[in-house]
């Protein structure tokens, strides 16, 4: 899947979000988010384009030469760090710090652009321990990136998992050049040990469509708990909703799995079906309804209105399990290639060891 697909979704999303304080929720201390929280009160950040590039670049191609200024930015966002250290050591990560919503869709999305800032900021800080010959210290600031994105995918919301297999797109070439490059034995089997336990841990695509169908129908009882109880219209709108839900989300869970990517073609014809059944119907008129603005119901089925609320909020899944699948592939090819790395090292030690003692007895 293109870059520019995700960095779309992302910057939509992104638009909207407000970062959560973490002066009212501070005694909740068994969640992450508290932690993240500081940490997003005490980084510093340069937004300038030219710092970013100088940035990535090294992400990219490791740290060459003396950077002054980059390593005073190191230094100034160590305390960030050590906080979201702290945190990464939990099993719970909750920005809503355990609010009920009437409603899921309520729920806020998690202040995505900063806690990308700090997997960035471990990459960098690693990239420098590399350079400083801190192989050890280097490989663990990598984990800490893709631990980030595995609390972060602990959100319902596929913008959220999104963001962390973005996190996972830009670390796992890292620690794939500090395996070739300098990974010693140990430290090849810490990223062995490491990835299988994040890979066992993962989140899957099934959950994300769970969610998703989750959401839907959260934004479904919204226009529903707004008519009247007895009304038919709205018994025919939560059955239709229900049907519907199960027959979609199903078949795109089971198009979602390895090996079943051809269902997306039954999928795609399905949703055209309904883009073509909604053809011709005054969509603002829909809206009205959905917004509980319209109290002739009469115009319209509740059919249609379901299924005018599915194809407006079902993201594009085909792209988004492509892309979850490829960063799935790079992490389970990373681990071969350090399983490698590691069988390497251990026959060179093995024959050293041989060759050392073959010497003493002559």
């Amino acid at each position: 899947m293109k870059r520019t697909f995700v960095s779309m979704i992302l910057s939509i999303a992104l638009l909207g979000l407000t970062s959560l304080s973490n002066l009212v929720y501070a005694a909740e201390v068994d969640n992450a988010a508290v932690y993240y929280s500081k940490a997003f009160d005490l980084q510093k950040y340069n937004e300038s384009a030219e710092m970013k590039e100088r940035i990535q670049k090294i992400i990219r191609k490791g740290w060459s030469g003396q950077d002054p200024e980059l390593e005073q930015f190191i230094l100034d966002n160590e305390a960030a760090l050590k906080e979201v250290v702290e945190g990464l050591k939990l099993g719970k990560c909750d920005f809503d710090y355990g609010r009920r919503y009437s409603y899921i869709v309520e729920k806020k999305t998690p202040p995505l652009t900063k806690i990308m800032r700090l997997s960035t900021l471990f990459l960098l800080r690693g990239r420098y321990l590399e350079s400083q010959d801190r192989a050890s210290a280097a490989v663990k600031d990598y984990f800490y990136s893709l631990q980030i994105a595995q609390q972060l995918a602990l959100d319902m919301a596929t913008i959220s998992k999104l963001s962390a297999l973005q996190i996972e797109e830009r670390t796992t070439p890292v620690i794939r050049d500090f395996v070739n490059r300098r990974a010693n034995k140990k430290d090849a089997e810490d990223v062995v040990n490491f990835l299988k336990r994040y890979l066992k841990n993962h989140f899957t695509m099934r959950q994300v469509v769970k969610d998703e169908k989750a959401m839907f129908l959260s934004t479904v009882k919204t226009v529903t708990d707004k008519l009247a109880l007895d009304s038919v219209f709205r018994k025919e709108f939560v059955k239709e909703a229900n049907m519907l839900a199960d027959k979609y989300y199903n078949l795109i869970a089971d198009a979602t799995d390895p090996g079943n990517q051809d269902l997306f073609a039954a999928v795609e014809r399905e949703i055209s079906s309904l883009r073509q059944e909604l053809k011709g119907i005054d969509r603002q008129y829909l809206e009205r309804i959905i917004k509980n603005e319209e109290k002739d119901l009469s115009k319209i089925t509740a059919a249609q209105v379901v299924k005018y609320l599915l194809v407006i909020g079902l993201p594009d899944l085909k792209k988004i399990s492509a892309y979850y699948h490829g960063r799935l592939f790079d992490l389970k090819a990373l681990t071969e290639a350090a399983e490698k790395k590691q069988q390497a090292l251990a026959t060179v030690a093995s024959q050293t060891v041989s060759n050392t003692s073959n010497k003493k007895e002559e």
